[in-house]
């Protein structure tokens, strides 16, 4: 048992100002418990219970990475070999890679020279009968035009994946969360993002049928797994018998270890901190660049919210 716990606290010097909630206290309970299985799923469960409802969404699914979560939701909207995903020309090559590890291709739509973010006119361009999916990127914290992207999606039948990894708390021009309007939405707790576990991610989606291909994708495909996550078990008899079907489906081991989902509770707890830090920076920048006209900082429509996980700008100065 771990024991004194403010005297293990105050032994560990920390300059840190981000793990000052409840991380070592959970952490002292996850390992507390030997890891036991019905103690990793309550872990697992909390987390993704209170993301889910922190998000206002039916369900979430815990990943070891946000890069994982993307190969995640391409899988459960069905993409597969020779099939096309429209993504930005401006974003991480994970998102590219991820496509590739489905077999399919990656198209780039240009990007808005004043928002950074994919133009959903180009999207409209990029078009084929191969088309299976839209990656968005809410890039640097601001959403894109999903109002647009959606409308296109809904025309030509696609599915629409969103990028949340910069855009924790990010809203639309009609005030909604980033990461809950398109079809899945993809979030990285990498340590440099909003909230971190040093590495991480989280999906969520409102479909029933899409989280349990998300769960079932990064858990080794378990028969028996569900969208809420837990796992339906058979009798003893049933278990035993040599027919038993333990999986059904093809999957990877995506799966989050307990005291990552410990700190991204504690870490989850504060969210609406590290938010308010990242705007109060953006505003200092803001009033210093107010009047330069040559470098003009990322455009944000009248109505959305930006998360500003960076503070990005068009250099426009000559040399």
């Amino acid at each position: 048992m771990i024991k004194n716990l403010d005297k293990i606290k105050k032994a560990v010097p920390s300059n840190s100002w981000r793990f000052k909630g409840n991380e070592l206290k959970y952490l002292g309970e996850v390992l507390n418990s030997d890891l036991k299985v019905s103690t990793i799923r309550s872990w697992i469960s909390r987390l993704e219970n209170a993301f889910a409802k922190r998000f206002g969404v039916k369900y979430a699914i815990a990943s070891n990475s946000g890069t994982a979560a993307l190969h995640q939701a391409l899988a459960a909207v069905g993409v597969g070999p020779r099939d096309e995903v429209i993504l930005p020309a401006m974003t991480v090559v994970m998102c590219g890679y991820a496509v590739i590890q489905m077999h399919a291709r990656p198209v780039y739509a240009d990007i808005d020279p004043q928002t950074f973010l994919i133009d959903p006119l180009d999207i409209e361009r990029k078009i084929t009968l191969r088309t299976k999916a839209i990656m968005v990127v809410h890039f640097c914290g601001q959403v894109c035009d999903m109002p647009a992207i959606m409308k296109i999606a809904k025309k030509h039948n696609l599915y629409v994946i969103e990028d949340c990894a910069q855009c924790f708390l990010g809203r639309d021009v009609n005030g909604r969360l980033a990461g809950t309007i398109g079809h899945i939405g993809c979030f990285s707790f990498e340590s440099t993002k909003t909230i971190t576990t040093g590495e991480g991610g989280i999906l969520i989606t409102n479909n029933q049928k899409l989280a349990t291909r998300l769960r079932k994708f990064g858990a080794l495909g378990f028969k028996r797994l569900t969208a809420t996550g837990a796992m339906e078990m058979p009798n003893a008899l049933m278990f035993q018998d040599p027919k038993f079907l333990r999986h059904d489906a093809f999957g990877y081991n995506y799966r989050m270890a307990q005291p990552l989902a410990a700190i991204a509770l504690a870490q989850l707890e504060r969210i609406d901190l590290f938010f308010e830090k990242r705007i109060q920076m953006a505003r200092r920048y803001l009033q210093a660049l107010s009047g330069c006209n040559w470098l003009i900082p990322q455009y944000v429509p009248e109505g959305s919210v930006h998360a500003y996980w960076t503070f990005a700008f068009l250099f426009e100065g000559k040399e």
